[in-house]
């Protein structure tokens, strides 16, 4: 069994060192137009380059829509809802801040995030899961509660870029 294992490793190509298959790259959003690339310089800046697809980067998710590298519009209908939804908060810049990093970490993982939303009922934490997901498609997002992180329950996480669960339980023990 040995001999046969280590020859079919000899004839499949070998991913790039340090490539992981389990692990969607962080450091990249497959769209259905092209991938975005977060790329570090010598300095620890930041920059995104735009390329064509390309399998040697080993993506396997991809989000369903294209990505516009000139697009500078605003959408005016989602931030009157931010607007709303912290109206008169004292830390609503920040809390703003902290949804767009949530949305930036759900398309590029580069940065994990884990992020509870908390308020009252009726205060839009659900309309803003929502619309991730519907942003980033079903086939790319788990549902396992924090306290089913282990064994079993994680098999479903594999290959996904986001864990998203809107009502988590309060009375199980993590």
């Amino acid at each position: 069994i040995e001999s046969t294992f280590k020859t079919f490793k000899r004839y499949i190509p070998h991913p790039p060192e340090g490539q992981n298959f389990f692990q969607p790259n962080p450091n990249a959003a497959n769209f259905q137009n092209g991938t975005l690339h977060l790329r570090t310089d010598s300095e620890g800046d930041y920059s995104l380059e735009f390329k064509e697809h390309n399998k040697e980067d080993y993506l396997t998710n991809i989000i369903p829509g294209d990505y516009d590298e000139n697009f500078v519009e605003t959408n005016s209908g989602f931030n009157e809802m931010l607007d709303r939804i912290f109206d008169g908060d004292i830390d609503k810049d920040e809390k703003i801040r902290s949804l767009a990093q949530m949305f930036g970490a759900a398309l590029m993982p580069a940065f994990p995030h884990l992020f509870f939303l908390h308020g009252v009922a009726g205060g839009g934490k659900s309309t803003l899961c929502i619309l991730l997901h519907n942003l980033l498609e079903k086939k790319n997002i788990c549902s396992v509660q924090p306290h089913e992180l282990h064994g079993f329950q994680m098999e479903s996480m594999a290959g996904k870029l986001v864990n998203m669960v809107t009502d988590i339980s309060a009375d199980a023990k993590i």
